[in-house]
């Protein structure tokens, strides 16, 4: 015990000295973090909404026990602004964990700066983070230590994402992250790195408003987790966080607000961008008003689940790195099939000389030049370089019941098929592409079929698959049987 407690002592020393607050997170003794967020409470003392604010804060806390708050901007609607923010953080302040702010456009409207905003959360019990030395107030990084307090696992990073743009005809209505913040963020991030031999600590991002490379996941409808019900509205000058955070490896996640009428998340280049529930009753939106949570794991640090919880219900589930949610009541679920193969394996059949074809679905025409079995879905053992193609089929073994995303890379041609049902269309020729889609799949055996042709130049096939606890790649040989 007494061990333990010098190095507490001596990781809570070098953290304070290194990244300048003295807020040390910590995991419970589940070896979970859970953060709750709330964004968007406008909240207004001239009308009795405000008290349904109060009352959505209390009831997600209470449901969800949270070790650490965050609340991602647009805080107030009134003034006097020293009253009504009293007023509004007396639910994180009674919760007893400790909580953080990131500041909203909005946040700089009323009769307090944002520094002033701060220096009165100081004197609030639990309020953690400091002014910071860089642009806007708040850019803070928050070290999470495991559970036994001896190693550092996780960290959450804090960003100002600034308020309105000088010129609002030329660079749209929202100003953007500065140089300096980022130049920050990724020094933090390299700090934090040298304290995880060299290695990058798995962190979640907050600001305020989203970023452009939000549009690339709003594009991707079919692969949202959460609803979306308003465009994105963001700063339209790319000032190259994401970049950054793609050249630090360590950011899982970015969780911002703004956008009352968006509460889902998705996945762009492996990060998750994802908006906050809104929070106030004064604020505009068609959404029941709540909070997002998430969860971080002390086992799986590169790991998170997060949700939407409110005062009457938690929904949206996603599963970071995968992407994927859990099925629900309207989602198919392809039952399993009543085979029970004990030899691991994929069968083939190999075509040649299939000149001229331009989908796999001419296959059939040609007479197959041999048959076998290999381990996995492989191009070995085709004797030419163009011209060919292949039919695999095998039974793949499904852990459990659940949403499972496959995937083709392929060049040229290549369709999936699961029990029958076309699940990933990458037919056609090409060059080198990566197609995927998601499906329902009971635990047990499932049919698989890969049907492939190559055309020429470039002959490429790779077959994966990602689900909750299976990380995104090719699907393993213990997993795939023949009869």
């Amino acid at each position: 015990m007494k061990k333990l407690s010098f190095t507490l002592f001596f990781l809570l020393t070098l953290f304070v000295s290194t990244f300048g607050q003295e807020a040390i997170l910590q995991f419970n003794k589940k070896g979970t973090f859970k953060i709750v967020q709330f964004t968007d409470l406008h909240f207004d003392l001239r009308t009795e909404k405000h008290l349904q604010t109060l009352e959505t804060m209390r009831a997600v806390l209470k449901k969800e026990q949270p070790d650490f708050v965050i609340l991602t901007g647009d805080l107030i609607w009134s003034e006097p602004a020293k009253t009504t923010l009293l007023e509004l953080t007396k639910p994180v302040v009674e919760a007893e964990v400790p909580w953080t702010v990131a500041f909203g456009n909005h946040d700089v409207e009323f009769d307090m700066t944002k520094e002033a905003i701060w220096k009165l959360f100081k004197t609030l019990p639990h309020f953690v983070g400091e002014v910071g030395k860089v642009s806007g107030v708040g850019n803070n990084v928050f070290p999470i230590l495991a559970s036994d307090g001896k190693e550092l696992v996780s960290a959450i990073f804090t960003l100002d994402s600034q308020a309105y743009s000088k010129d609002k005809v030329l660079f749209g209505s929202y100003d953007w992250i500065k140089f300096d913040q980022i130049t920050w963020y990724r020094n933090q991030s390299d700090k934090l790195a040298e304290k995880n031999n060299g290695k990058p600590i798995p962190s979640i991002m907050f600001f305020h408003i989203p970023i452009t490379e939000f549009h690339a996941v709003a594009d991707n409808e079919g692969e949202l987790v959460g609803e979306k019900l308003e465009g994105v509205a963001d700063s339209h000058i790319n000032s190259g966080l994401f970049a950054s955070m793609i050249d630090k490896e360590n950011i899982m996640g970015v969780f911002v607000g703004h956008d009352h009428d968006n509460n889902y998340v998705g996945l762009h280049k492996n990060i998750a961008l994802g908006f906050g529930q809104v929070t106030g009753a004064d604020a505009y939106g068609r959404l029941e008003r709540g909070g997002r949570v998430i969860e971080l794991y002390e086992n799986k640090p590169n790991t998170f689940k997060t949700w939407i919880t409110t005062p009457t219900v938690q929904k949206h589930p996603f599963y970071f790195p995968s992407g994927l949610s859990e099925p629900n009541k309207d989602m198919e679920i392809l039952p399993a099939q009543d085979v029970n193969p004990t030899k691991n394996g994929v069968r083939y059949a190999y075509y040649e000389n299939i000149d001229k074809i331009k989908s796999t679905t001419q296959i059939d025409k040609f007479p197959i030049t041999s048959k076998g079995v290999l381990p996995n879905f492989s191009l070995s053992p085709a004797k030419v370089k163009d011209h060919f193609a292949f039919k695999f089929e095998t039974w793949i073994k499904i852990p459990k019941t659940g949403l499972y995303k496959f995937y083709t890379y392929s060049d040229d041609g290549s369709m999936l098929y699961i029990d029958g049902k076309l699940v990933v269309d990458n037919d056609g020729g090409h060059s080198a592409r990566y197609r995927k889609a998601t499906v329902g799949l009971e635990e047990g055996f499932h049919k698989l079929e890969v049907h492939y042709f190559e055309d020429y130049m470039g002959e490429m096939l790779q077959v994966g698959m990602v689900g909750i606890d299976i990380p995104e790649g090719k699907i393993q040989d213990e997993m795939l049987y023949v009869e």
